[in-house]
């Protein structure tokens, strides 16, 4: 079965241009701080790396 994006979180998929990763990891953490989510470990890893080429 094959899974959008949707389906997953910034540790098994980004964005495939490299120069949307800033602004997908600001929109997640966005989300996530709106609606009081948790990230799991390997989420905070995978967006501090996105983060690293704003």
């Amino acid at each position: 079965m094959l899974q959008s994006n949707g389906d997953q979180d910034p540790s098994t998929w980004r964005p495939p241009l490299a120069s949307f990763h800033c602004i997908y990891a600001k929109s997640w953490i966005d989300v996530k701080y709106d609606w009081s989510l948790s990230a799991q470990p390997s989420e905070v890893d995978a967006l501090h790396d996105m983060l690293a080429t704003c």
